[in-house]
């Protein structure tokens, strides 16, 4: 008679073959609905258009995953990620081609600036910039 380990060994095998296969693959598919689709921009020709999730990942495969995409309009590599300004409703990018995050250009909101030495945890912070002279007035100097 042949072991029992050995037999509970098979079946365990062979159930977690059938669960494999009943389970699939594991990779689901990128949606390619409309409901998956962003607003992007082309820097070079301000054309506005959109992109399925399934687009997307084939036009970054294709632009080498540079964060620029090739713009249908004009071919350039120049697509950007686009929003629409909550108060005009204007389509704007909302990075320039060196990953500068931007704002509206019309009401522009918000302006985002580069993370700076004063703005790192335990950095001194810098002395404040000298005002500049008023019209008419002579700066103050001191005589030793």
């Amino acid at each position: 008679m042949p072991n029992t380990k050995v037999i509970i060994a098979g079946v365990a095998f062979a159930a977690a073959v059938v669960i494999f296969f009943m389970r699939g693959s594991g990779d689901e598919a990128v949606p390619d609905t409309d409901d998956s689709r962003t607003n992007w921009i082309c820097l070079a020709c301000q054309k506005p258009f959109t992109l399925t999730a399934s687009e997307y990942e084939s036009e970054s495969v294709r632009a080498n995953s540079t964060g620029l995409l090739y713009c249908p309009g004009c071919s350039e590599q120049k697509g950007v990620r686009a929003a629409t300004c909550a108060t005009c409703q204007t389509m704007f990018a909302t990075m320039d081609a060196e990953g500068t995050s931007l704002g509206c250009p019309k009401c522009n909101p918000i302006v985002v600036t580069s993370k700076t030495k004063q703005d790192e945890p335990g950095a001194e912070p810098e002395p404040d910039a000298p005002v500049e002279e008023e019209a008419g007035k002579a700066p103050i100097t001191f005589a030793e």
